[in-house]
Order: structure tokens, then sequence, then C-alpha cells
């Protein structure tokens, strides 16, 4: 069962909190928020692990005999079920409930954080679909439990995976992430900020902290996460520097180590070399010791020689597939190549990483046929699989920024109101190194 809050604002309504919750599980397994509205008492019931069920059976005793305004469920997510029973009296964040009242105002059970009204902005979406179903809302701001830190978010950074989302796309990604509308409505991973209040259990940091990290929602003011996901951010860097790192450093260290296998006197070969995962990977093959070949476009050349590479390849002039160079390791950060240049390019015994994805069909064949040619040839080809985000890379990454082994490398930066564009220049897919959400800091919050 997930945690959080499910929200879903259109751009010119304001969320209304409900008056009065409180929330029982049966010995049945079955789950009752009862709230009140507008002096009228409602009730829904949820058996566990299907979908729940709204009832306006119950008036409240000033609303008898008043007809019910005609409340629609749109948001609906148990956290941390228990079998009791808790009112205001003793309010816990056991459940988060959207409804529509059918007259444009959208409402939402009150999490215990935010009985006073704390409030914060945060980008959130309600359907599947262009960068224009973005909307910036108001929401709770959460507190964080007993192992989480909360973090005053200074900058975040969009990566693939945002759009990806954002579109539903591949729509088999849907299957976990909501078929017909997102589970979850906010976007963004990496953030950098600095602590503002930490659970009772957190030992590794205090508020004033400045922290870099991934974390679910981070297109917000502030965001909840386990300690574990937050490291202390490195003091040469900026704090938009910080947020750029996370998702491109977990995708590039666990594709070159270990998908790949890098090993220090190796050839290795990045397709992708100027974007965000490729601008790290160039960077982080060198620090392990590979000759490292960049393949990128003619106006980002200097870019990706500034960055270590020992040799540079002009996509639009040479296609490294053809040109008679062969590697021990291919590191594709794009995903647009056959099987069948990945083997031409490759050494025997070689291998290639395949971490980008363009399209469906060039997908299953990297699937597909890659898992059958590394079967029965003598090289190794097919996807990394999704980036685990983890403290133990992110203080391995940090140990090297500190160092100076990787240096971020930012295209643009866009105000966190400007979210979607900043996802439509990203999926348009010129960006050299990474795009940059700053978030204006209000210390009256």
């Amino acid at each position: 069962m997930k945690e959080g809050l499910l929200m879903l604002y259109p751009a010119s309504s304001t969320p209304g909190l409900l008056e009065y919750w409180e929330v029982s599980t049966s010995t049945t397994g079955a789950d009752t928020v009862c709230f009140q509205y507008n002096h009228l008492l409602y009730q829904l019931r949820a058996v566990y692990r299907s979908t729940p069920v709204l009832s306006t059976t119950k008036a409240a005793k000033a609303g008898e005999g008043r007809a019910l305004p005609p409340l629609k469920l749109v948001g609906f997510t148990p956290c941390l079920c228990k079998r009791t029973t808790h009112a205001l009296a003793a309010p816990q964040r056991f459940f988060a409930v959207a409804f529509d009242d059918g007259l444009g105002h959208f409402l939402q059970c009150p999490s215990k954080a935010n009985r006073g009204g704390i409030r914060m902005k945060a980008v959130v979406y309600a359907d599947y679909g262009s960068p224009d179903v973005l909307q910036l809302a108001e929401v709770d701001k959460p507190t964080p439990q007993d192992n989480q830190v909360l973090v005053k978010v200074y900058a975040a950074s969009a990566n693939p995976l945002d759009w990806h989302r954002m579109r539903g796309a591949p729509f088999l990604a849907r299957l976990e992430e909501g078929l017909r509308k997102p589970k979850n409505p906010r976007l963004g991973a990496d953030l950098a900020g600095r602590v503002e209040a930490v659970g009772s259990s957190v030992t590794q940091f205090q508020p004033g902290d400045e922290v870099f990290g991934c974390v679910t929602g981070a297109f917000a003011e502030y965001v909840c996460g386990r300690e574990t996901a937050f490291a202390l951010k490195p003091a040469n860097l900026s704090f938009e520097e910080a947020a750029s790192v996370p998702v491109v450093a977990f995708t590039a260290l666990q594709g070159l180590r270990d998908t790949g296998h890098i090993q220090p006197g190796q050839t290795v070969l990045v397709n992708g070399a100027s974007g965000g995962v490729g601008t790290c990977a160039v960077q982080l093959a060198k620090s392990f010791g590979a000759e490292v070949a960049g393949v990128c476009s003619t106006r980002n050349l200097d870019l990706v020689r500034s960055l270590g590479a020992d040799h540079v390849i002009d996509y639009t002039r040479e296609d490294f597939t053809r040109n008679g160079q062969r590697y021990d390791l291919i590191y594709d950060a794009v995903g647009n190549r056959s099987v069948a240049d990945y083997k031409r390019a490759l050494k025997p015994q070689g291998r290639c990483v395949i971490a980008g994805f363009t399209t469906l069909p060039r997908l299953f064949e990297h699937i597909v046929v890659g898992a059958w040619m590394s079967k029965t040839g003598n090289r190794t080809i097919g996807l990394m699989g999704v980036a685990k985000p983890n403290q133990k890379d992110l203080l391995f990454v940090k140990a090297l920024l500190k160092a100076g082994k990787v240096v971020p490398v930012i295209d643009r930066r866009y105000p966190l109101r400007d979210t979607a564009e900043a996802i439509r220049y990203l999926e348009a897919g010129h960006a050299h190194g990474k795009v940059i959400i700053t978030v204006e800091q209000n210390n009256k919050t």
C-alpha cells in the first residue's frame, strides 16, 4: 500500500479542506472514512485492495433533510491501515481522499500535518498527455515520519523519466503507473535543498544541513523522504549543480559498473555523450580508467572533449557502427541503433548496455533479439534495466564530485512555474547536459 496524498487540481479552482474526518477498519477488512463537507456527513467505504464506494446515506444533524451535493470520488489512497478508529482529536495519516463536488471544487482529506492549512506549491498532473497537462497547484506541505527528512527544495532537475511518466509511455509502463490516469500525480526525482525537519529516528541529518538526493515529487517547494534517499551536498557544488546529478549518476554508474562490468584500460563508447546521462557516463568511464569515445552532434563536440573523452564522433558525419572501430563496452544512452549495429561495433566478448528508449519496436528488438544474440554469440547486448537509487552509490558519486572527477553539466534553467516548458524542451531531445527547475524561496512558509 502506498503512502502519500493523491490530489487532482484544475488550474481554476482552489481545493477545500474537509471539515471533519475519521477512519475505521472493520474485522472484515472494509475501511471506512467518515467526513463532513458543507455541514453534511458522508461515508466512504472501501474493501481492502478494491475500488472504494462513496455512500451519501448519512446526514449531519445540521443537514437533516437537505439534498446532498453530487460528490464524485476522484482519488483514494489507503495509508498504513490499522484496526482502530481515529478522529480529529488524535489524527493519523491513514487515508488520502479527493472528491469532486460537481461545482468545480476539489476537496481533500486533511493530513495530520496540515490541520492548520499549511500549504506549498507543487507540479501535479491528473491525466496523461503533453506538457500541457502539468499544473502548478497548492498542496499540503508534508510532515516527516520517524525515519524521514523534510527538505526545502532549492533546485530540482528534469529527466526523461519525467516525460515518460507524464505521457504514460511506453504504454506497458501504465500497468504500474496507472492504466487510464496516473496513480501518483507528482513528478520530479532529483533535488537539492536544505533540511527543515527530521523524524525522531533520523541520525544522519539535522535541520539546516544542505543535502541532495532522489525523491518522487521533487517538483515542489518541499519533499519528504527516507534519510537514506539523501546525502550531504558537496560544498563545492551549488544547489542547481547538485540537483542535476542523482538520477543520471545512478543510471550511468549502474550501467557501466554493474551491467557493463567496466575495467581499467578498456575501450568504451558512449552514444548520446552530450545528454544528461551521457555527460555523466563519459566522466565516470574515465574515472574507471577507460579509453573513452563519445558520440554526439557537431555543436557538442567541444563539450564532450572537455569532459575528458579521448575521441569524439560526430554522428552527422560518421556512423560509429561502420567506421571500423571496435569497443570492449558500448553504453548507449539513446537506444536508437539495431542489435546488428551494436554487434558490428563490439569486440569479441564485448558488451553493449542500452539505457535509452526511442520506439517500442526498437525496444522489443533490444529485449528479444539482444537476448538471443547474447546466448548464441560471443557478445552481450541488452538493456541495463531500471536504475535503483541508493545512498551507497550516491555517496560514491559524491566523492567523485568533491574531487572534481565528475563535473555537472547544465543546459537550461526554468522556474517551478515553467516546469511544463522545461519538460517540453527536454522531450525535444536537444538538451546538452541537464535541465534545471529552480524553486523560489518563500521564508514565510
